[in-house]
C-alpha cells in the first residue's frame, strides 16, 4: 500500500478517536500496518485522560461522536493546561467530507482533515502533521 521500505510511521504514538468500535479497529490496523504504535480511545473522556497519560505524537479523532463530539475533543484539548497537548496534531478522520466540513475542522483546531471514504492517505496525513518526509511511491 505504502511502497516505501520502511513504514511511513515507525516509532510513532498515534491515538485513535472513535465511538464506534469497528471504525476504531479498522484505523488501528491500518496505522499500525504504516508502523506506528496505537492506542484507541472510545470517547472524548477517554482520549483526554489517553493524551494526559500517554503524550501520542499524533490524534486522529472522529467528529461524529454522541455526547461530546470531535469538536468538543479538540476545543479542550487546546485549551489544555498541558502545553504538550496543545501541540499535539490532530487529523480529522469523519464522514464529514463537504468543504464546509473541511473549513470548520480546521478553523476549530485540526491540524488536517482526511474523509473516512479516503482512508488510504490517513497514514500519510499523520505522516505530513508531525513533518514527517513521505516519498513518493
Amino acid at each position: 500500500m505504502l511502497g516505501a521500505a520502511e513504514p511511513v510511521l515507525t516509532g510513532l504514538r498515534v491515538l485513535v478517536v472513535d465511538d464506534e468500535a469497528d471504525a476504531r479497529d479498522v484505523i488501528a490496523e491500518l496505522l499500525g500496518d504504516a508502523g506506528a504504535r496505537v492506542q484507541t480511545a472510545s470517547s472524548v473522556d477517554e482520549a483526554l485522560r489517553s493524551v494526559d497519560a500517554s503524550r501520542p505524537d499524533a490524534i486522529v479523532s472522529d467528529i461524529g461522536m454522541p455526547k461530546r463530539d470531535g469538536y468538543s475533543f479538540i476545543h479542550e484539548l487546546r485549551t489544555s493546561a498541558l502545553h504538550r497537548a496543545q501541540a499535539v496534531p490532530v487529523i480529522a478522520f469523519t464522514a464529514f467530507d463537504g468543504a464546509i466540513d473541511r473549513t470548520l475542522a480546521l478553523r476549530s483546531g485540526f491540524t488536517s482533515h482526511v474523509s473516512k471514504t479516503d482512508s488510504t492517505d490517513l497514514a500519510t496525513a499523520v505522516a505530513s502533521a508531525i513533518g514527517r518526509n513521505v516519498a513518493a511511491s
